[in-house]
């Protein structure tokens, strides 16, 4: 069906809060209590919308119903993909994952999509997250393989890169942060920038990457690798660890970082920098990241510094909210 817009800003809000009284869930969405009943007895009829038992407003002797998505009114499916593996997750519609699988051949993955749909006969759509590379265009031209797999699937998809799919869910439950830079680190440097809610891209559709910067003449994307600094291919938490025992690479990485974002500020001015990722999460580099910011610009204003620490607990099922995203954002 098709959906008003204030059908989606309700259809969001009970994916994010899972359930509300419904004068709540009129005041988050900044409707009246009439246009809730007008807006939501539709989606009751559909099947999207629960209907839950009455419960105390709180005044004497008057109740209300709540409202929550109905879990298996929709499926989401999300798709990983890394170094031409992939991971393949479906979720109901309250983003709770059903099942997941590691898949390392496009065939299989072509026949355990077509075992979802069989399974999952209201899937409404896939999201596909694309690792190591900035422009995702670039992906699929080179992987025309795996666009016949989609397309053979008949199911609606929509790719983008890992990092701009995270911004785009830290978008979804954070929505006053319209503006802002998402920062993650490991292998990379990886950013995203959004500006009223949407990815800022250059003409070619390529987002905007602050790793391409140059910071003492080297783009920061060079410098900061973890093949730069160590030599090698290793793990998130081996990198942390040797990177705080070489008091040389740690201050490089610090003193690039903190131009990087104070140079990026200058020229944005965004309302929220998120950090994310266990090297930006971590407190040891975010003190020191804050002291190095400060050295540069005493005036640089790092109230406005937040952690998107939680992507954690949704990595392996971006997609499927990704896939949510698309539908009704």
């Amino acid at each position: 069906m098709d959906y008003s817009e204030t059908q989606k800003r309700l259809i969001k809000t009970l994916f994010i809060a899972k359930c509300l009284p419904n004068r709540a869930l009129a005041a988050r969405v900044g409707i009246s209590y009439p246009g809730l009943t007008l807006a939501a007895e539709p989606l009751v009829k559909a099947g999207i919308f629960l209907k839950g038992k009455e419960v105390p407003t709180g005044k004497v002797g008057r109740t209300e119903e709540n409202l929550s998505l109905n879990p298996l009114a929709y499926s989401l499916v999300g798709i990983d993909v890394k170094d031409d593996k992939y991971l393949v997750s479906i979720t109901d519609f309250l983003g709770e994952i059903k099942e997941t699988k590691y898949l390392s051949t496009l065939m299989d993955l072509g026949s355990y999509i077509s075992e979802l749909k069989e399974k999952y006969p209201t899937i409404l759509g896939m999201g596909v997250t694309i690792r190591d590379y900035v422009n995702f265009s670039s992906f699929l031209e080179e992987h025309l393989d795996f666009v016949r797999v989609l397309d053979e699937s008949r199911l609606p998809y929509h790719c983008l890169n890992n990092i701009e799919c995270l911004a785009s869910i830290y978008n979804l439950y954070h929505v006053e942060d319209s503006n802002f830079l998402l920062l993650k680190y490991g292998p990379a440097l990886d950013n995203s920038i959004f500006v009223n809610g949407k990815v800022v891209k250059d003409r070619n559709g390529i987002s905007a990457d602050i790793s391409r910067l140059l910071i003492d003449g080297t783009p920061i994307s060079e410098s900061l690798s973890f093949r730069s600094l160590f030599g090698e291919k290793i793990d998130n938490e081996t990198a942390l660890a040797k990177l705080k025992e070489d008091n040389d690479k740690y201050t490089k990485f610090i003193e690039t970082l903190a131009k990087a974002i104070v140079t990026t500020d200058s020229v944005t001015g965004l309302n929220r920098i998120v950090l994310t990722g266990s090297f930006l999460i971590d407190s040891d580099i975010n003190d020191d990241l804050e002291d190095a910011i400060l050295e540069i610009n005493r005036d640089y204003d790092l109230g406005r510094h937040t952690h998107f620490s939680s992507y954690l607990a949704i990595k392996d099922k971006k997609g499927c909210i990704q896939a949510f995203i698309d539908n009704f954002n």
